[in-house]
């Protein structure tokens, strides 16, 4: 019996002490630990604010810490994350401490979208169509992650040609791009060679297609040796020496 009434006690002084601790608790709202989570990103990415947007993966539940504080402006919200890209699935981490004492860590996984402009084509384009300022525009896209090669300047795909036939509005990127052939296999070139003062000169015959600064190979028809030269324009090489 003895036993019986030590035990109760102690259960009572348990419960006690836990509902003591909620009602002298603080509530924190999860719209504070995103707003602190969105004041580092926006400080520290490299973009205007309204050019990102933060998705959070899990519902964000408020918190309750076990001390009662009457203002909450006293809390101190420190985030960090281990990734610094801001585009894509990241997690941060989340300390809130009171007068320099941490009283708690979350971690938070959000999903983040940039806008970023995109080069994308007025028309559709055939295989090997040189690119014109005409043919081309700039448009606003959100991305949740960062393409490779992707253009965000329309100069970097003017004068290119395009690999494949491309439909109209479609996203240009650097793999669909090639620069443009100057030089066509079967051409007449002159081919040239700086020698100190002296300029070397000879009529070839491209062995291959070539682009503006390409090494190509080259035939010299009065000795019918191929060599190696820089394309300099569309009917002239140099060997370099």
């Amino acid at each position: 019996m003895k036993c019986l009434i030590i035990a109760f006690l102690g259960f009572l002084l348990v419960t006690g002490a836990s509902s003591s601790g909620a009602m002298t608790g603080t509530v924190v709202k999860a719209e504070m630990i995103q707003s602190a989570i969105a004041d580092y990103v926006h400080r520290l990415a490299p973009l205007e604010p309204a050019a990102i947007r933060i998705e959070y993966t899990a519902r964000m539940n408020d918190i309750t810490l076990p001390l009662p504080l009457k203002n909450l402006n006293d809390l101190e919200f420190q985030v960090s994350s281990t990734a610094d890209t801001f585009i894509g699935n990241m997690t941060f981490l989340v300390k809130i401490s009171h007068l320099g004492r941490l009283i708690r860590e979350e971690r938070v996984t959000a999903r983040l979208e940039q806008l970023q402009e995109v080069v994308v084509t007025n028309r559709a384009l055939p295989k090997d169509a040189v690119i014109t300022e005409a043919d081309v525009k700039i448009v606003q896209k959100w991305v949740r992650r960062q393409p490779t090669g992707q253009l965000d300047n329309v100069q970097e795909a003017i004068g290119k040609r395009v690999i494949a036939s491309i439909r109209a509005n479609t996203e240009l990127r650097s793999s669909l791009l090639a620069e443009q052939v100057i030089v066509k296999k079967g051409r007449n070139v002159r081919i040239v060679l700086h020698a100190g003062p002296m300029l070397i000169s000879a009529v070839g015959l491209s062995e291959q297609d070539g682009t503006m600064g390409e090494i190509i190979k080259v035939k010299n028809i009065s000795s019918s040796r191929i060599i190696f030269a820089r394309v300099i324009n569309d009917s002239l090489v140099q060997v370099d020496f």
